[in-house]
């Protein structure tokens, strides 16, 4: 998305000079190489106990297989 944005700032930026488009897109391709590491580094990353919840339970909807798991392993499971 960063590529898309800058490509096209840049481009309405020039107005659609044929000279400067390649310029605007080798900017929309390495600007992102150094934006989106600033972005996560600077950002809190989320509890690994949240992104089990969405990314196990909502999306392949394998609670029950990891709460026998968690159970059985850890005594630990799942709150709602």
């Amino acid at each position: 998305m960063a590529g898309l944005v800058i490509s096209l700032g840049l481009a309405i930026y020039f107005k659609l000079d044929a000279l400067w488009i390649p310029v605007s897109g080798s900017f929309a391709m390495l600007l992102p190489l150094v934006i989106i590491p600033v972005v996560s580094f600077c950002t809190k990353a989320f509890p690994e106990s949240h992104l089990e919840r969405i990314f196990v339970e909502r999306i392949f909807g394998v609670r029950e297989k990891i709460e026998k798991q968690r159970g059985t392993e850890k005594g630990l499971s799942f709150s709602s």
